[in-house]
């Protein structure tokens, strides 16, 4: 269990368990109102799966990477039946991307608080990998319908050092094909936990304010 109000511990605890983490939807509150109404009218959950994905390729010479999609989706009905809710622990420089499953027109779209949010990412911007060059890091959110348990792969479109284009399936670490899982819980799940990151202490019984200190926690007998 988490110790002294660590909530990474208390995150692993969970994850052994079979938790997957989750995160609001984002408002996208400069986003377009065509999108927001996309939102509005999905039927997506309240929670979003978030994952980082970063996206390398082996090849000597660059590509360019300016297409996605989603592909291979098989949905099932999600076994969830708690939630806990951590309070977040922080962010990470990389872009936002935000998804439903199955997508929207335009998805994936730019989440990021900026210029662009809500519009179609590779409309705007494209990937260049390879080469030697780093990896390409996304923070992806992907939504699914309430109740439902989704696996899903990316295709990307590229265009090489040659001017040639072509699509190709994303893989994993291990060389098949990447498959990555949205979680989207019920709304009547059996119970809703919430994980308080809080300072405390063990009430003074000598203390006047004993039994009236709610910033304290008391013993219990035999304890």
């Amino acid at each position: 269990m988490a110790r002294e109000n660590d909530r990474s511990g208390a995150f692993a605890y969970l994850k052994e368990l079979g938790a997957r983490p989750l995160v609001p939807t984002a408002t996208m509150e400069y986003a377009p109102e065509r999108y927001r109404e996309q939102m509005r009218s999905s039927g997506g959950g309240d929670l979003a799966g978030v994952f980082q994905m970063n996206i390398m390729s082996t090849r000597s010479a660059s590509v360019v990477l300016h297409e996605w999609q989603v592909t291979d989706i098989t949905c099932r009905k999600s076994t969830v039946r708690a939630t806990v809710s951590i309070p977040p622990q922080g962010g990470a420089a990389y872009e936002g991307l935000q998804l439903h499953i199955p997508p929207l027109a335009g998805e994936p779209v730019l989440a990021d608080d900026t210029e662009g949010q809500g519009e179609p990412y590779f409309d705007t911007r494209y990937v260049e990998i390879g080469g030697g060059q780093p990896s390409a890091g996304f923070r992806v959110q992907a939504i699914g319908r309430p109740g439902m348990s989704c696996t899903w792969g990316v295709k990307v479109r590229y265009t090489d050092a040659y001017q040639k284009e072509g699509w190709v399936q994303l893989k994993n670490a291990e060389g098949e094909p990447l498959r990555l899982h949205t979680e989207s819980p019920p709304r009547d799940t059996a119970q809703d936990w919430v994980f308080i990151v809080a300072p405390w202490r063990l009430c003074d019984r000598a203390s006047p304010d004993f039994g009236r200190d709610e910033a304290c926690v008391r013993r219990r007998a035999g304890a």
